[in-house]
């Protein structure tokens, strides 16, 4: 496990937590104190984030990927499994009894999440109304989802779109002309200098006299588009694994487009992501 908690990781923390459904709604100055107070952890596959009968210290956020949570009863049965993935919460229901938590919650891929303290929680509660209410809500919707069934579906915020080949670049202007038809405008974030402007869809080239733009540059740019509507992030398959891992990481989604004889070349590719971007 890794806290990524330093100081210049903050605007990483606040474009992450924009794309949250339970922060819709929510003013800057809590969402920046959510991150100021929060821990901004990276989970390996099989990492322990609670373990059933200790007492809960912190509550979790997850931003991306997937977590099991397992009730156990008093005889030590695994009683329910559940899994956690982007913008659910655990221990929110067990603020009022942290010692009360039979519950183990376990990464089951490479995962990322905020892990908040319950008194730092309650105190930015009491701050900010707006995130007192958005925690309600969630809390509604758990209660929803474990008491009948919820087939209501999130939606990717951010989505990866990959080009074996030439040929599939023009399916992502398509994608983004039909988003502007039925949401609010989305935005693109790519690597190819030769696109061709979308009316109306805000497009940043990813690559600046043949270099990769800033870590602090890509940050912020994402975070000034995160209330904006979807976020894509086209690439051509033909990068660095480096410049792939730090571009698809935040991704939700990722489309892949391989043509009948692009295979052979993907394959590999995508079986070295799979180690290495969460989700």
């Amino acid at each position: 496990m890794t806290n990524l908690n330093a100081k210049p990781c903050n605007e990483r923390i606040t474009a992450q937590l924009k794309r949250l459904p339970w922060t819709k709604g929510l003013s800057e100055a809590a969402i920046e104190d959510i991150a100021n107070a929060g821990e901004y952890v990276q989970l390996q596959a099989d990492d322990i984030v609670h373990r059933a009968n200790e007492k809960l210290t912190a509550v979790f956020f997850v931003v991306s990927s997937r977590l099991l949570a397992t009730v156990i009863d008093l005889f030590g049965n695994q009683v329910l499994e559940k899994s956690l993935t982007r913008g659910s919460v655990f221990g929110l229901f067990s603020i009022a009894q942290p010692d009360q938590v039979n519950t183990n919650l376990v990464a089951t891929e490479p995962t990322t999440g905020v892990r908040l303290g319950i008194e730092p929680l309650l105190e930015l509660m009491s701050k900010h109304p707006d995130l007192q209410m958005n925690l309600y809500r969630l809390a509604g919707d758990l209660v929803r989802q474990m008491a009948m069934v919820d087939r209501t579906k999130s939606q990717p915020s951010a989505i990866g779109v990959v080009h074996q080949s030439a040929a599939s670049r023009p399916l992502t202007p398509r994608l983004v002309r039909r988003l502007m038809q039925i949401e609010n405008t989305p935005c693109v974030v790519g690597d190819d200098p030769n696109w061709q402007p979308v009316e109306g869809v805000p497009y940043r080239l990813l690559f600046e006299k043949g270099q990769l733009i800033s870590e602090q540059q890509r940050q912020s740019q994402l975070n000034e588009w995160a209330n904006l509507g979807r976020v894509f992030i086209d690439l051509d398959a033909n990068q660095e694994l480096d410049h792939f891992v730090r571009l698809l990481s935040f991704a939700d989604t990722i489309l892949w487009c391989v043509g009948p004889n692009d295979v052979g070349a993907a394959l590999p590719i995508l079986k070295v992501l799979l180690d290495k971007v969460p989700g």
